[in-house]
């Protein structure tokens, strides 16, 4: 059995916080000013993941 790591669970739990649309919902929280470490203070996730949603994504900080 191919049991994913706990990082990885992690990261699908920072994209299932911003469900049903991760990449809108992601996208709106950078125009609104938010930093990735505001980003993930919010969804309570690791920095880390949030910046590597929005390279998957091709979201840009202002």
């Amino acid at each position: 059995m191919n049991e994913p790591s706990n990082v990885e669970m992690r990261r699908c739990r920072a994209e299932r916080c911003l469900k049903p649309w991760p990449q809108t919902a992601l996208a709106t929280l950078v125009d609104l000013g938010m930093g990735d470490d505001k980003i993930a203070k919010y969804l309570a996730v690791d920095e880390g993941f949030v910046g590597q949603l929005r390279e998957r994504y091709g979201i840009r900080m202002i």
